[in-house]
C-alpha cells in the first residue's frame, strides 16, 4: 500500500513539474519578443517623466491638494513598475521597495501628507498588479490546458484510425 501511496505522489510531482515547464515555455513565448516590450518601455518610461515634471512644476499647486500630490505620485509608481517590468522578466520585492522609495522621495518633495497617501494608493496599485497577473495565470493554465487536451485527442485519435486499419486489413485476408 505505502508502495502504492509514493508512485502516485512521484507521478503527481511529475505531473506538476511538467506542467510548470509547459506554463514556464508559455511565459518565454510570451515575453520572447523584445518588439512588444521595447515600446511599452519607452512609454512607460515617457509616462513616469511626464509625472515627474508635472509634480516638480505644479508643487504650489499640489502643496494645497496634498491627497492629489499622492494620487499622482502613486501613478509616478504604476508608471516606473511598469517600466522595470519590461526590463526585467520577473518583478522582485527588491524593485518594488526601488520604486516605491523613489516615489516617495519624490512625494515628500510635495507635502507631508502626500507621501501617506502615496503609500495608501502604491498599496493599492499593487493590489492590481497582482489580480492582473493572477487573470493572465490563468489564461496561460486554460490555454496550455486546451493543447495538452487536443494533442491527447489526436494521438488518441490516431491510434484509434491505426487500430481500425490493422483490423479492416486483417478481415480482408480471411475473406
Amino acid at each position: 500500500y505505502q508502495r502504492r501511496v509514493r508512485e502516485s505522489e512521484i507521478s503527481k510531482k511529475k505531473k506538476k513539474s511538467q506542467f510548470c515547464k509547459k506554463k514556464k515555455n508559455l511565459r518565454k513565448k510570451m515575453f520572447a519578443d523584445e518588439s512588444k516590450r521595447v515600446p511599452t518601455a519607452i512609454l512607460s518610461f515617457i509616462f513616469s517623466c511626464l509625472i515627474l515634471l508635472g509634480l516638480l512644476v505644479f508643487s504650489d499647486f499640489l502643496e494645497l491638494h496634498p491627497v492629489f500630490g499622492g494620487f499622482l505620485s502613486s501613478l509616478l509608481f504604476f508608471f516606473s513598475i511598469f517600466f522595470v517590468g519590461n526590463l526585467v522578466s520577473v518583478v522582485g520585492w527588491f524593485q518594488v521597495l526601488f520604486c516605491l522609495s523613489f516615489c516617495l522621495l519624490v512625494a515628500s518633495s510635495v507635502h507631508r501628507v502626500s507621501v501617506t497617501s502615496c503609500i495608501i494608493f502604491s498599496i493599492g496599485v499593487l493590489f492590481y498588479f497582482n489580480y492582473a497577473t493572477k487573470l493572465i495565470d490563468s489564461k496561460l493554465d486554460s490555454k496550455s490546458k486546451k493543447s495538452n487536451t487536443n494533442t491527447n485527442i489526436n494521438t488518441n485519435s490516431n491510434a484509434n484510425t491505426k487500430s481500425k486499419s490493422k483490423s479492416n486489413s486483417k478481415s480482408n485476408r480471411r475473406k
